[in-house]
């Protein structure tokens, strides 16, 4: 049993330590920058991020685990497949609301009293980040379809590879080329993406559970209002 606790827990480590990572390498590039003002805007624009569309992102995709594990434990795949989809469809709507607020963050900002400066520092950083938060809600939905099915080392590789993404390109972005808190948004868009791809393509070539992984069907949207 120790054994089977261990072989779950430590990808799940892993997994959160590379996530966490991403934020971090962002931060130690900016701020070799020199610049407060810009090293202030990254901070503030991730936990600004985090509570508009990352935490949204990832409540839902841990509340598709909790069904999703009761309909793989059923043996019911299909059912568990809607239910990915379903979660999909939800999070597209979610971000519909996240993407427009992040778009204006600058004046919102403004409006509630903010630095000026400051504000339209994080609007820059948030419009860039916009990309990148779009592929990190898909992420999340692929990582707890994974767990669903008790795998959990890919999404440990995943990460890592997203950590080691953002690294290279938050050198190329931010310190090369001068992108600054564009370069931030960019790099971490290809982190993100990068990890995805990763998951689909495992997805894809093993199929863990082809019964649930199915192309997109109308039946998903059946009682969407009372999954959501």
């Amino acid at each position: 049993t120790a054994i089977k606790i261990l072989r779950s827990s430590a990808p799940n480590f892993l997994f959160n330590l590379f996530l966490n990572l991403i934020d971090t390498i962002s931060f130690y590039f900016v701020g070799h920058l020199n610049n407060p003002l810009l090293l202030s805007a990254v901070g503030f624009a991730i936990t600004w991020s985090a509570a508009l569309s990352m935490g949204a992102s990832f409540g839902l995709a841990i509340g598709f685990s909790i069904i999703g594990s009761q309909a793989y434990g059923a043996r019911d795949y299909r059912k568990l497949g809607l239910f990915y989809q379903k979660t999909l469809v939800v999070q597209g709507f979610a971000l519909i609301f996240s993407t427009i607020i992040m778009f204006f963050s600058a004046p919102i900002l403004i409006f509630i009293g903010m630095d000026e400066e400051l504000s339209e520092s994080v609007g820059i950083l948030m419009r860039a980040n916009i990309p990148s938060l779009i592929v990190y809600a898909l992420f999340h939905s692929n990582s707890f379809y994974l767990m669903t099915l008790n795998l959990y080392h890919i999404n440990a590789i995943a990460t890592a590879c997203g950590a080691l993404t953002n690294l290279i390109g938050s050198y190329l972005f931010i310190n090369v080329l001068g992108w600054e808190l564009i370069g931030v948004g960019v790099s971490r868009a290809f982190a993100f993406m990068g990890m995805i791809s990763l998951q689909w393509a495992y997805i894809e070539k093993y199929k863990p559970c082809p019964e649930s992984w199915f192309p997109w069907t109308k039946e998903c949207l059946n009682e969407i209002v009372d999954y959501a």
